[in-house]
């Protein structure tokens, strides 16, 4: 197997090829996690920002 990153996109390409990877449903269950972890993140921080921005009453 040839290392470096010519490798690394060879061997990709073709484990795609072969197994279909991406529309494994655990697949997209995992990048639906990261997308949500990531909307979840970016959603608590603007709460906490606003908290501390905000003029206190």
């Amino acid at each position: 197997m040839p290392l470096g990153i010519s490798g690394t996109f060879n061997f990709m390409i073709i484990f795609q090829a072969k197994h279909n990877i991406l529309m494994h449903p655990f697949h997209m269950l995992g990048i639906a996690g990261v997308f949500g972890g990531s909307l979840f993140s970016v959603m608590h921080s603007s709460l906490v920002t606003f908290n501390f921005i905000k003029e206190p009453t």
